[in-house]
Order: C-alpha cells, then sequence, then structure tokens
C-alpha cells in the first residue's frame, strides 16, 4: 500500500525537484544580470544610491521646465529635503493639490541616517540651479546626535538566527530587491496607461511618473510592522543615547553641520524652516522633555539664524499612521501632509518668487 502511495507521488515529486531546480537557476541568473546593463536600469533603494539617482533626475527635469517656460514662473517653489522619515510623511500629490494655486513643491528626500544624510541630500539642491523660496528640511532629535554620524556608531551583532535571516534575503534575488521591482513594475504600468490613454484619446486623468513634481517613492512596504520591530527600535534608540539630554548636549558635529546646511540654503536666497517629523509614542515618551526647545535653540545659534523657525510635528499622529517608531504609513501621512500644509499656508512672503525672470534696465538708461 505504501509503496503504491510513493509511485502516486513520483510525478509530483519530480516537478517539485524541477520546480527548485529552475527556482535556483532563475536566482542565479537575476543576481549575475543585476551586475550588467541589462538590470542595471533597476534602481537600489536598499543602500540609497536609486534615491540620489532619482532625486538628480528630478532636479534636472525641474531646471528643464524652467528653463524651457513649462514651469509657471509667478508660482513659489518649494522643496521638501531630507531622509525617510520625512520622505515617508509627506504626500507630495496632496501637498501640490492644496498649495497649487501659489506653489510648486519639488521632494528631494533620499535614505540614510544622521544628519550626515540630510546634508548630503540637501547639497543637491544647493548645487542645483533651482531657486527654491522655501525648503522644508525634515529631520528628529536622534538624527541630531553625533553618535549616528558615519563611524561613530556600531550596531549591536546580530544573533545567529537574524544573520541566517538576512544570508537567506540576501541569496533571493526577488526578496531582496522586491521594492525596486514593485515600484519600477508600478511606474512602467503608469507610463503605458498615459500612452494607451494618449493613443486613444481617452480623457482620463492618469499619473505622470516622469515630471520632475512626481511625489516621493513610498518604499516602506507594509501599514504596520510587527511588534517586535517598534521594542527593537527603542533599544537600538536608547544605545546611541536618543533618551539622554546629556548626549543632545555633547553632539557638536551633526548640529553644526545640518545648521550650516541651513546657512547655505538661506544665502541660496531660501527660506530654511525645520520640521521635527511625527515619532510613535514609544519613542517620543522616552525622549528628554525639552528636546525640542533645546534643538531649537541650538540651530539658531549655530546657524547665526535667530528668527529660524522650527515645527515640532512629532506628536502629531496618532500610533496607528505609523509603519515603525519614525516612519508613516499611507493614513498617517494622509493625516500629516494637511497639518504641514496649513503651516506653510500661515507664512507670509514679500516680493516675487524667486524663480519670476528679473528684468535688467537696458546699460545706457538713466534712472529718474
Amino acid at each position: 500500500m505504501a509503496l503504491a502511495r510513493l509511485s502516486n507521488l513520483r510525478p509530483l515529486i519530480r516537478l517539485g525537484i524541477w520546480l527548485v531546480i529552475w527556482a535556483v537557476v532563475v536566482n542565479l541568473a537575476l543576481r549575475g544580470l543585476s551586475a550588467t546593463p541589462v538590470l542595471g536600469w533597476l534602481p537600489d533603494r536598499q543602500t540609497g544610491t536609486g534615491f540620489d539617482t532619482d532625486n538628480r533626475e528630478r532636479i534636472a527635469g525641474a531646471e528643464a521646465e524652467y528653463r524651457n517656460g513649462l514651469a509657471r514662473a509667478d508660482k513659489r517653489l518649494g522643496a521638501i529635503v531630507g531622509i525617510s522619515n520625512i520622505r515617508e510623511a509627506v504626500d507630495l500629490d496632496l501637498m501640490n493639490r492644496q498649495l497649487g494655486r501659489g506653489w510648486r513643491f519639488i521632494g528631494l528626500a533620499g535614505a540614510g541616517a544622521g544628519a550626515a544624510s540630510i546634508v548630503d541630500n540637501a547639497r543637491l539642491l544647493e548645487q542645483s540651479q533651482l531657486k527654491p523660496d522655501l525648503v522644508i528640511v525634515g529631520t528628529a532629535p536622534l538624527q541630531l546626535l553625533d553618535g549616528l554620524l558615519p563611524g561613530a556608531y556600531t550596531p549591536p551583532a546580530p544573533s545567529r538566527a537574524d544573520q541566517a535571516k538576512q544570508a537567506a534575503k540576501d541569496l533571493l534575488w526577488m526578496k531582496a530587491r522586491r521594492r525596486d521591482v514593485s515600484v519600477s513594475t508600478e511606474r512602467a504600468l503608469l507610463d503605458v496607461r498615459a500612452r494607451l490613454f494618449q493613443a486613444f484619446d481617452v480623457h482620463l486623468p492618469t499619473q505622470d511618473t516622469q515630471t520632475p513634481w512626481r511625489s516621493m517613492l513610498r518604499v516602506m512596504g507594509t501599514e504596520r510592522s510587527p511588534d517586535e520591530v517598534f521594542t527593537n527600535g527603542v533599544t537600538w534608540a536608547a544605545s546611541f543615547g536618543a533618551f539622554d539630554q546629556a548626549a543632545y548636549e555633547r553632539s557638536a558635529k551633526a548640529p553644526a553641520m545640518l545648521a550650516a546646511t541651513l546657512k547655505q540654503l538661506a544665502a541660496k536666497g531660501a527660506r530654511p524652516v525645520v520640521v521635527l517629523t511625527p515619532e510613535h509614542s514609544l519613542l517620543r515618551s522616552r525622549e528628554p522633555a525639552q528636546i525640542a526647545l533645546t534643538i531649537e535653540q541650538r540651530l539658531r545659534s549655530e546657524s547665526g539664524m535667530p528668527d529660524l523657525l522650527v515645527l515640532d510635528y512629532r506628536s502629531a499622529v496618532p500610533d496607528t499612521g505609523f509603519v515603525d517608531l519614525v516612519h508613516l504609513n499611507s493614513n498617517g501621512s494622509k493625516q500629516f501632509t494637511p497639518l504641514l500644509v496649513r503651516d506653510i499656508q500661515r507664512l507670509r512672503w514679500r516680493g516675487l518668487p524667486l524663480a519670476t525672470p528679473r528684468v535688467e534696465p537696458p546699460a545706457n538708461s538713466i534712472a529718474n
């Protein structure tokens, strides 16, 4: 009887073996092709280089639109810079719709950790030909700790189980690059949809994935992480002093780096506004009570800008709006963005937008 059952299962066993073999072959092929031009176009979000490339493309596209007169110069230009906490928090499409009459915003937030990464992303804007009136610089208290600067922090050694999990993820190409594939596939499908609408003269709204004003990439891949992600995050934050007032007072390099960037943005003509992004209560409740005031005073002093505006949104979104301790999910982003829009609308401006061409008087004209 047992032999008969085994005989009946042999076709399934053979099929399973062949499926495993083909999965291994396809995985090895994808890993090999990822280092060639065949898959070299796929942006790498895991290391942040994909965000850097994407932001450079946005800047180049915006510069070209202003140069060719495709972007209205009578609107004020705003920019969002920083890393993932502000990138995942701002729904740029919603912001541009709600501020559309007088503003146009470009999203230039990438990836990384700490003040050094914020500075790197802001530098792309500083070196561009764009003339933003307003630059929203997203940060968080822990990002102003020297312990998060490159080379200063050594993460705890992962357990053997975690090492095994990570090794398995790295070996499986589709697992390691699933977010890159998902984002790129979605963009490609939207492009095809737009071309079909154009070809068949269909007048329905469709998302433009090529415009420099497109929404920032959301790559968290989930609306809420498992509970252990939150508890591990608290342990990680505590390991380099995120809950210790003295650690902030000892940190000198990170605040100075961010303050220097704020000063350079102001020298470009922009008004920089620092935004402390929303945080989950597990993180926020453990931070020093006066940390927002400490950051405000420190950045004003370091930058030489006594009127620097620092907006504290750490408690603006309920815990249901978070993927983890510092990243908002889609609902949290839709709750936060109107709050930021409201405060932008309260700002007062004089004169024309910086992007408006200035008409120089003829060289031989005589002033009256």
